[in-house]
């Protein structure tokens, strides 16, 4: 069994090779270049450590912040009126801690010379709950090493009334290390845009950092099968930026990791998948 967690473990979580492939599930699906096996969850388990197994291949948490937060659930039906999906839940929080996480690894030690990689996924946010009063992040990538705050990361925009959605990058430029910001901020804020709650959507996220100078990086962003950015720039930091370790490799998250806040939050996701090309995420 093939375990994907901060240490690399089995390796699963590094690149792959093309091709389709289908997953184990009562909802097989193939997706065009996929990468090792979708996380499609109709018969996935989770363990007393909250990791989720689907298809052989085991998601651990990445360092879970249990302020309020709920074990990770499989609820049905999932996005296609049947099977199952996996549900995060972040509870109304006021105590001393200052964040609530619960999310899992879907790829680590991901190169960032690499090329582009596409990571796609159905998610549902609840009608009931309250928009967010504080920053909440739903998928980020992670460059490893003393990076600080995420390269990419989608994010639900805090203080809107509504339920408002936004893409962050982050450079030379743009970062937040050590509690300092970049000379230009702490982010740079490429794409926004609102969704309704209550209704399955799917997000496709193109993903190519590039550090050098040259700014050749590239995020493409998909919405419900209609893409909404191509953006190309400085993504992701060189190696011993500000005197830091940095490693030339990211990690990718799909979850709940936000501000502690007095809000409930739930956020349910489906079909997960990362491929090579994008016709096979969207």
């Amino acid at each position: 069994m093939t375990t994907i967690s901060a240490c690399g473990g089995g390796g699963g979580g590094g690149g792959g090779g093309g091709g389709s492939a289908s997953a184990s599930s009562s909802t097989t699906t193939s997706y065009a270049g996929l990468i090792g096996q979708p996380i499609q969850f109709d018969s996935a388990s989770v363990d007393a450590s909250w990791a989720v197994t689907d298809a052989g291949v085991t998601y651990a948490l990445n360092n879970v912040a249990n302020n309020g937060v709920e074990a990770p659930t499989l609820v049905a039906p999932g996005s296609g009126g049947s099977g199952k999906a996996m549900l995060y839940q972040a509870n109304s929080y006021t105590g001393a801690a200052t964040t609530q996480r619960v999310e899992h690894y879907t790829a680590t030690a991901q190169s960032l010379s690499g090329g582009m990689r596409y990571y796609g996924w159905d998610f549902k946010l609840d009608a009931g709950d309250s928009y967010p009063a504080n920053w909440v992040i739903l998928h980020q990538f992670r460059q490893e090493g003393d990076s600080g705050s995420p390269i990419g990361a989608l994010e639900l925009v805090p203080g809107v009334g509504s339920w408002k959605l936004q893409f962050l990058v982050r450079n030379t430029d743009y970062y937040f290390i050590d509690s300092t910001n970049g000379p230009s901020g702490n982010s740079l804020t490429i794409w926004t845009d609102t969704v309704t709650a209550g209704s399955w959507h799917r997000f496709v996220i193109g993903f190519r950092p590039d550090a050098s100078a040259s700014g050749t990086g590239q995020v493409q962003l998909w919405l419900d099968g209609v893409q909404v950015k191509d953006w190309t720039g400085k993504l992701g930091f060189p190696a011993s930026f500000l005197g830091k370790t940095i490693y030339g490799t990211y990690n990718a998250h799909v979850g709940i990791y936000r501000a502690a806040q007095n809000q409930v939050l739930h956020y349910s996701i489906d079909n997960y998948r990362r491929t090579t090309v994008a016709s096979g995420a969207i």
